[in-house]
């Protein structure tokens, strides 16, 4: 399973980036925001690279809530974290409705939510910071 790892093990081993909110967490595990938040704080602390996963379940997707989790997500999973920490920062927008189960967003659905993704990180870091920042897409294609 995703996540079963202490960061501390993984920069022993050599490792440089570490998925957090990884919907298999979020999903089977409980693993809040908040609780991803403070992964994301210890991941900077000790110099691995955070891959942030990000996305909506089939039921807020269907309900049309994909930018209100989005934003949600973005905005905890990045509490009190500042731009200087954040410059080797990924987003990876994984829809769950997309993973594993025949279904894929289309390149619209994509570019919608990068485009969202980087309006959000203009928001809570910088103009400047957001454009930097890699996002990409991990949903089945």
């Amino acid at each position: 399973f995703t996540g079963e790892i202490a960061g501390s093990m993984l920069k022993d081993a050599g490792a440089h980036f570490v998925l957090l909110g990884h919907s298999e967490r979020r999903h089977l595990y409980g693993e809040t925001d908040a609780f991803i938040n403070r992964k994301m704080k210890k991941a900077v602390e000790i110099g691995l690279q955070p891959i942030l996963c990000i996305g909506e379940t089939k039921a807020e997707y269907e309900a049309k809530e994909t930018h209100a989790v989005i934003e949600r997500q973005l905005t905890e999973g990045l509490k009190d974290l500042q731009p200087h920490q954040l410059h080797r920062l990924i987003v990876a927008y994984e829809p769950v409705w997309a993973i594993g189960n025949g279904h894929s967003a289309t390149p619209e659905v994509a570019q919608e939510a990068q485009y969202f993704c980087r309006q959000m990180l203009a928001r809570i870091l910088t103009d400047e910071l957001a454009q930097q920042i890699v996002i990409q897409y991990g949903g089945s294609v």
